[in-house]
This record gives structure tokens, C-alpha cells and sequence, in this order.
């Protein structure tokens, strides 16, 4: 059962009751915005003995949002966002680690991006950074990672019902993946896309047929190169 009154105090809240084998749970939920300050308390949560708040506030454009357990302060959380039109920042905190992260579309089309991760406990920055970019029709990709790799990406349509495909990585060549996706229309009967991949160990190959909106069927077959007679099939029908 819920209850949620439209009048009364500035204070907006909901009382949950949930029937139970061994009695009734409740649980009060609460919004309020204390006008003095304009901190917004979006949900004050009591459920049988646990406490929970969480709050925000923009300032200068910057929206500050908090959470916590009022009785346990190890469980303080906070973010902070800020969000232009080709710019966004947002650093985060908690009790395990200090996140942060910016992207940037220095042009129509393209991305850069920076993160870092910091344990509070002690343990190595992770950092990562990347880009990517729409160029007539290409689309690139460049990403260091936290693990201190790189990876790379390119996709670009050969003609209007072909999509060809490429990613890699800085370990080495066994990275690399190179892939081409063609939506058949009426060339093959019964089939809606036709898909190959080739990595350095071996070359795929799957079909798809959908029916309707709601199934689709994927039967696919794989052989790799150090093994040509023993190929793999595979078959997968999704509805829903």
C-alpha cells in the first residue's frame, strides 16, 4: 500500500507498507527543499531501523549530490557535475575510492575524454584517456586504458548495406579483429544480415534471420586456422 498526499506541508512524502509472514514493513520516504539554503533533501528513506538521506544542490552551475546513512558515516558518498553544451566534468567520492572524468567535443563529430580512479586505501592512480571521431563517414577511435593499454577501433560503411569493421589493441597483432557486416535484403531469401570475422586464430561466420520485431535467429560456424578440418557451429534463437 502507498501513500503519497498532493497538500499539506512543503514536504512531500510517501508511506509504504509491505504485508509480510512475520508482520507488516513500512517504509516513510521524504522530499523536502529547505528554502534558506536551496539544498534539496530528494529522498529521506526510513525502513524499520535503517536511515538513509540524499541531497543536492547546483552552485555556480555545479550540481552537488550527497547520500548517506545518518548513523554510519563510512557510507557518505558525493558527486559534483558539470554540464555544458560540449563539455562535461563530473569527480565523485566515497569511503573506497575518488573518481573523476571529462569529455570534450572540440568539433562536430569528435570526443576526447580523460578518467582517473584512486583508491582511498592506498593503491596505484588508474588513469585513461581517449578520443574519437566521425570524418565523412569513418569513424575512429584511440583509448588508453586503465591497464595500461591502448586499444583502437575503425568502422566505416563500404556501400549502403555493407559495414566493415576493424579494432586492435597495443599487446600485438593477435589483437587484431577485422570484421564486415551485410544486410542482405532480398539478395539471400530468409536471410536479414550475413556477418565474417577474422582474428589472427580464426575466421567466423554467422547468419541472421529475424522474424518480426520480437525473434531473431543467429546460426553461426567457426574454424580456426590451426585447425581447418574441425570447424564449430552454433546456433541462437532470441524472442523478446
Amino acid at each position: 500500500m502507498k501513500c503519497a498526499p498532493k497538500s499539506g506541508p512543503p514536504i512531500s512524502y510517501t508511506i509504504e507498507d509491505e504485508v509480510k509472514p512475520d508482520g507488516v514493513a513500512g517504509k516513510l520516504t521524504l522530499k523536502y527543499v529547505e528554502p534558506s539554503t536551496g539544498i534539496s533533501f530528494d529522498k529521506v528513506t526510513l525502513k524499520g531501523s535503517a536511515y538513509g538521506v540524499e541531497a543536492s544542490k547546483t552552485v555556480s552551475g555545479v550540481k552537488c549530490k550527497a547520500k548517506l546513512d545518518p548513523f554510519d558515516v563510512g557510507t557518505l558518498s558525493g558527486t559534483a557535475e558539470l554540464k555544458e553544451s560540449n563539455f562535461t566534468a563530473t569527480c565523485g567520492a566515497d569511503s573506497k575510492k575518488i573518481v573523476g572524468s571529462a569529455t570534450a567535443s572540440p568539433f562536430a563529430g569528435g570526443v576526447l575524454g580523460f578518467g582517473f580512479e584512486y583508491p582511498t586505501g592506498g593503491g596505484a592512480l588508474a588513469l585513461s584517456a581517449g578520443g574519437s571521431a566521425t570524418v565523412q563517414g569513418v569513424f575512429a577511435s584511440c583509448i588508453y586504458t586503465s591497464k595500461k593499454v591502448f586499444n583502437f577501433g575503425l568502422m566505416f560503411d563500404a556501400t549502403p548495406d555493407i559495414t566493415v569493421a576493424a579494432t586492435g589493441d597495443s599487446t600485438g597483432q593477435d589483437s587484431a579483429c577485422v570484421g564486415l557486416k551485410w544486410m542482405c535484403g532480398s539478395a539471400l531469401a530468409g536471410i536479414t544480415s550475413l556477418g565474417v570475422k577474422t582474428t589472427t586464430a580464426a575466421l567466423s561466420l554467422v547468419a541472421v534471420k529475424k522474424f518480426g520485431k520480437d525473434a531473431t535467429l543467429a546460426v553461426s560456424a567457426s574454424s580456426k586456422y590451426d585447425a581447418p578440418g574441425a570447424p564449430s557451429y552454433g546456433a541462437q534463437l532470441t524472442i523478446g
